[in-house]
């Protein structure tokens, strides 16, 4: 069966070797994946440039919303001013005084308080820039009064009195300049209930610099009105600004501004509107889509050309692949199929210096030791088996069990039912850790847990013979990886050939130290004999132990260290000056055991 195997993946490899269709080809298929992938990049840019479009278009509108708002903002904000100070001079006592005893003072006692009023209009002179003029009416007495001169008042103004108490918020026109009305209605809205009336003018070439400020970004045409009527506007196309106007009269009593879309005869325009609240003063906008794209529209005619571009320079990516990759590609499979069919010295001949001639030695070179690895890996396969079997024999340990069940007996007949309840937390924390605990690496932290847990079963049974003092671990070793039980044989070795030997005075401890990137765990006896002879069999022993020789938990933890941690890594004995022995496990701090679990090492 083995022979008719392998003739079978003779003759498929011989059938591999003939020459393939024109569709099965690399060529055919890397002809296929350009054409998809320009039908993906012209979909992609379609998309892309819709998504462009939307986004930029709103991106605009919002900008150019609070662009004009805040020019308009900055406008009104002027006529606020000056209203304030219009309306601060009713609160001017020499007002009322001459309106209410215009009849009983004489000519200088006049005239001072009309001075007095004056006075209270010289903040005018300041804003000239924005008020063009300014006049105050005492209406009871038909005196009209100017920051610089005073005079009863004429029939045009008189009419212009009478329009306004008609409709008081109303602004009115006047040859482009606009006139502001303020007035105190505190007591009452009858001409003859008011005591004055303020009058400002703004010149129309104030309306007219807000026009220019709203178009000055080349693309905007803009249309001003004054209680909803046009008072200047610069926008080319009738139609459009007739939509404006309808969509403005349609929903200005909803709100203070907005943006919308119209129709013109010159394509679509996106539009926005700002006005005081009393609509008294709006602003209308529009920009045009084809104005804010034209830039962008140029640039998409180029699309074509790269498209071109991109075919040509696949076309001679095809050719370099066919003469440079895939013959070589060919060259290689064939002696990949003579070693899939048994052939174990087969070697390539490389006829240029690139990677496929790096990558010919590197194959001669795995053809050469295949047949090596191949046992090595066999034996390697029945080392490790036996060294998970040491490790399940070593996870539980009868005697241990035994000794412990037997002190918790003891403790439960004497009356001290705390002491074996607490001895039978510990041993139920030790066990669960063995045999629930299923991962083959776990952090250092938790190894060290199920070490005090061990150690705090053994120091109850020996209380009198050793002590176990165990230092803090540092933070930066608490998540570092390590192989499951790869530390507590090493404590259990300590009471087993260490402190049962002896009758008191023992100690066990273990601390941690730091070179470089090795991170050492320590542990440490004293109170028993040994010399340095020992200790360098001992280290002998696990670091060059004999083919045949049984297989120790030690030799089995320095096997771990180093096919875990690499080979500069170890188990190690060590003399002390005091004469105790240190056991040192040197781990690898290079990564830690979240690191580790995210890589999916």
């Amino acid at each position: 069966m083995l022979f008719l195997y392998n003739k079978g993946k003779r003759e498929g490899a011989a059938a591999m070797e003939k020459k393939l269709p024109w569709y099965k080809t690399v060529a055919f298929k890397l002809m296929c994946i350009l054409l998809l992938t320009l039908l993906m990049e012209i979909t992609f840019f379609l998309k892309l440039y819709d998504n462009f479009q939307r986004d930029t278009i709103s991106s605009v509108r919002e900008t150019t919303f609070s662009r004009d708002q805040q020019i308009f903002e900055n406008f009104y904000s002027k006529i606020e001013e000056a209203e304030f100070y219009a309306q601060d001079l009713y609160n001017e006592p020499a007002l009322y005084l001459l309106s209410d005893m215009w009849e009983y003072y004489d000519v200088l006692e006049r005239s001072e308080k009309i001075v007095d009023i004056q006075n209270r209009m010289q903040w005018y002179r300041f804003m000239e820039w924005f008020i063009s003029d300014m006049e105050v009416y005492l209406l009871r007495n038909s005196l009209t009064i100017h920051y610089s001169y005073w005079a009863e008042m004429n029939e045009e103004d008189q009419q212009a009195i009478d329009a306004y108490f008609e409709n008081p918020e109303t602004l009115t026109v006047d040859h482009g300049n606009v006139r502001i009305y303020i007035g105190n209605f505190s007591q009452g809205t009858g001409r003859d209930q008011v005591r004055a009336i303020c009058r400002m003018t703004i010149s129309g070439y104030k309306f007219q610099e807000l026009l220019q400020q709203l178009s000055n970004d080349d693309m905007a045409q803009a249309a001003i009105l004054i209680d909803g009527e046009v008072l200047m506007e610069n926008v080319r196309d009738e139609e459009t600004l007739r939509q404006m106007l309808e969509y403005y009269r349609e929903g200005k009593e909803e709100e203070r501004g907005g943006t919308f879309q119209v129709t013109g005869k010159n394509g679509e325009y996106f539009c926005s509107y700002i006005g005081d609240y009393g609509h008294r003063i709006d602003v209308l906008t529009c920009r045009s889509y084809n104005a804010v794209f034209q830039d962008i529209k140029e640039s998409f005619y180029l699309v074509p050309l790269i498209l071109t571009v991109n075919l040509a320079v696949f076309l001679l990516f095809l050719l370099y692949v066919r003469r440079y990759i895939r013959r070589p590609v060919q060259v290689l499979c064939s002696a990949f199929d003579k070693i899939k069919d048994g052939d174990e010295a087969v070697t390539v001949e490389a006829s240029t210096r690139d990677e496929f001639a790096h990558l010919y030695t590197g194959f001669n070179e795995m053809s050469k030791r295949l047949s090596q690895n191949i046992r090595e890996n066999y034996l390697a396969q029945i080392d490790l088996q036996r060294e998970q079997l040491k490790q399940l024999q070593a996870q539980i340990n009868p005697h241990f069990l035994y000794n412990t069940l037997l002190f918790i007996k003891i403790r439960i007949k004497r009356g001290d039912n705390e002491g074996a309840e607490h001895m039978a937390g510990l041993l139920s924390d030790y066990f669960r850790f063995m045999n629930r605990n299923r991962r083959d690496v776990i952090p250092l932290e938790e190894e060290l847990a199920c070490i005090c847990t061990y150690m705090s079963i053994q120091g109850a049974r020996f209380a009198n013979r050793f002590q176990f003092r165990v230092e803090p671990c540092p933070e930066e070793m608490k998540k570092l990886p390590v192989p499951r039980l790869l530390l507590q044989p090493l404590v259990e070795n300590a009471v087993k050939y260490g402190v049962e030997r002896i009758e008191e005075n023992g100690e066990i401890s273990l601390y941690f130290e730091r070179d470089k990137e090795k991170f050492s765990v320590i542990i440490e006896e004293s109170g028993i004999e040994i010399n340095q002879a020992e200790i360098d069999e001992m280290n002998l022993r696990v670091q060059s132990p004999p083919e045949e020789a049984e297989i120790t938990s030690t030799i089995n933890i320095n096997r771990r260290i180093k096919l875990f941690y690499g080979e500069n890594y170890c188990l190690r004995y060590e003399k002390t000056e005091k004469g105790a022995i240190r056991t040192i496990a040197e781990l690898n701090g290079g990564k830690t055991y979240e690191q580790m679990e995210s890589s999916g090492s």
